[in-house]
């Protein structure tokens, strides 16, 4: 999670080691459907795809210019189905090369957002970050809402 303060990027983690938020960047990327990104000529717009449809779909649905510049020619194949404004996909990947094969299932849906992050949130034991440099690690042993951490930070940039 991310929030901007001032001029600063600060950023939080949790995890052993303290792990620097560089080490989460693509982690959307990896765990995102591909079609998510609106590449997709069959998905232009939600509706293109009625309520109730199943679709199936595989690498040749990715726009030409993109499957062009894939690094692996990925092969791929999955189906989707909508139901209102939610898309259940299942996807599998095939083997290529040193990689393994695998699959992805989830949900991409497209309506009102959900509600802003909760700042009652209990942030102990996470790690705190300014533009990528651990200023601390919140203590275990009592809760620490979000919101008094963001106040905190505010406070030592003034």
């Amino acid at each position: 999670m991310h929030t901007k303060i001032g001029g600063d990027t600060i950023e939080f983690t949790s995890g052993k080691n303290f792990p620097k938020p560089v080490q989460f960047l693509h982690a959307g990327v990896r765990s995102a459907p591909m079609m998510g990104d609106g590449s997709w000529p069959m998905l232009a717009r939600p509706a293109d795809v009625e309520d109730g449809d199943t679709v199936e779909f595989d690498e040749k649905n990715v726009r030409a210019d993109l499957r062009a510049r894939m690094a692996k020619r990925a092969l791929f194949r999955g189906v989707m189905q909508r139901q209102g404004g939610h898309f259940h996909y299942v996807v599998t990947f095939e083997a290529h090369g040193a990689d393994p094969a695998f699959s992805m299932e989830g949900e991409l849906i497209f309506g009102e957002a959900n509600k802003a992050f909760d700042l009652a949130t209990d942030m102990q034991g996470w790690h705190i970050f300014r533009d990528d440099v651990l200023i601390k690690t919140i203590p275990l042993g009592q809760p620490v809402p979000l919101s008094a951490v963001l106040s905190e930070i505010g406070r030592q940039k003034e």
